[in-house]
């Protein structure tokens, strides 16, 4: 596990979270936590007053399977830092999604890059008579982004539903995940924890969609997960030994 990986990222102190030093009761369902409850998504120990808050270009869904354990998923960092951004839905309980307008990440044959989306996207509006910015191919996408959290035996009822099945599907490319949870019986280091592919698919969206350059707008949303890749790594002696970073 290399300490350094998060060291060009333009991001908030993460030692913060230092200041819960012990569990104490969510203020909403009583249960004992320590940095957030994962049930009730809402910081404890005074969290809310110190950390961050991600504003997003677009807005995003997390579908969750209900056998993916809320104190497991990093869903919830998502909910955490970009509050008025994210929903969280455990499936079956999917909303109603439009073809036209949402999209869904899932890397299948008929996937597309953000970039050949965006183009299509493009063609579209411009068939459509549909002003576009000068900045990019677009100046903003008025659908939803949809993000699965499951493991990959999960996922084939969650992408087959009737809400998802019809939406266009996304995939990221090139990427390797830091995930410290090991993905089957060895660890595959293209299939991303649900905050990296947030987090990923929205850089690519500012700086290919929107045709912006990218400063750091979103980099705050990998501060949660930052400071528990480094507390497991301090606790594992490096944590190189660790399953998931075992190829």
């Amino acid at each position: 596990m290399d300490e350094n990986i998060f060291a060009q990222l333009k991001m908030a102190d993460a030692t913060v979270l230092d200041a819960a030093e012990e569990k104490v009761d969510c203020s909403n369902c009583g249960r004992r936590r320590r940095y957030f409850c994962y049930a009730c998504r809402n910081y404890v120990n005074g969290l809310e007053k110190v950390m961050p808050t991600v504003k997003l270009p677009i807005k995003i869904i997390i579908i969750k399977h209900r056998q993916e354990l809320d104190s497991k998923s990093t869903a919830i960092h998502a909910a955490l830092l970009a509050p008025d951004d994210c929903q969280i839905y455990t499936f079956p309980n999917i909303p109603a999604c439009h073809p036209e307008k949402d999209l869904v990440i899932f890397p299948s044959k008929d996937s597309m890059t953000v970039d050949e989306w965006a183009k299509r996207v493009a063609v579209a509006k411009l068939a459509a008579d549909v002003t576009i910015s000068k900045q990019g191919y677009a100046a903003g996408h008025s659908g939803h982004v949809i993000f699965i959290d499951s493991t990959w035996n999960q996922i084939h009822p969650i992408i087959n539903s009737p809400q998802l099945s019809a939406l266009p599907k996304i995939a990221l490319k090139n990427y390797e995940t830091q995930f410290w949870r090991p993905n089957g019986s060895r660890r595959d280091a293209s299939c991303l924890a649900t905050i990296e592919a947030v987090y990923y698919f929205l850089r690519e969206y500012h700086s290919i969609y929107l045709g912006l350059e990218y400063k750091g707008e979103y980099d705050n949303l990998l501060m949660i997960f930052k400071y528990m890749y480094l507390k497991i790594r301090d606790y594992h002696d490096g944590g190189d030994y660790l399953k998931a970073y075992k190829t």
